[in-house]
């Protein structure tokens, strides 16, 4: 990890997730885990009585969040490889902000028939090639894009109207 970088641009994608847990009910994964997220989704989920799954493929992030793992409350897995990662399943809330940035569009797809809601942090045009969407984030029935300076984030729903959240 090489030192913490802590900056506000690193939480732009808090509202979307708030508004997730919000109109949803149920079951939360979590892809990549971070000081902003995984914290606040802990203690939200939590506070909620909901289900919390969180993986991650980079041993350091692990370590800084492996103190959240109480089962069955909150899990927190370290994968090598993100198919070991269980997403097959329902899911109310997918919060998605992994690495490689290839993996993203992959797991939004795997997701896709099984979340209610897919949060995709850092959709924004200028990384769009990097992740290498293409069409996949306009192929979803519903979308809303939060804003936050120059972050974006896309709160993505193939069941739910997302559009009207505030």
């Amino acid at each position: 990890m090489g030192g913490l970088n802590l900056h506000a641009k690193h939480a732009s994608h808090l509202p979307a997730l708030v508004d997730a847990l919000r109109y949803t009910e149920g079951p939360v994964v979590e892809l990549g885990t971070g000081v902003c997220s995984t914290f606040a989704l802990h203690w939200l989920c939590w506070h909620q009585g909901r289900r919390l799954v969180s993986y991650e493929s980079d041993p350091a992030f692990f370590e800084l969040v492996v103190h959240c793992h109480r089962p069955p409350e909150h899990e927190v897995w370290l994968v090598e490889d993100w198919d070991e990662a269980e997403l097959e399943q329902p899911w109310a809330v997918a919060f998605v902000d992994h690495a490689p940035a290839a993996r993203r569009k992959v797991d939004v797809a795997r997701l896709a028939r099984w979340a209610e809601a897919i949060v995709v942090h850092d959709v924004q045009w200028q990384l769009a090639h990097h992740y290498e969407y293409g069409d996949l984030l306009d192929s979803f029935a519903h979308r809303r894009d939060y804003r936050m300076d120059r972050r974006v984030t896309a709160m993505l729903s193939n069941t739910m109207e997302v559009e009207g959240w505030i």
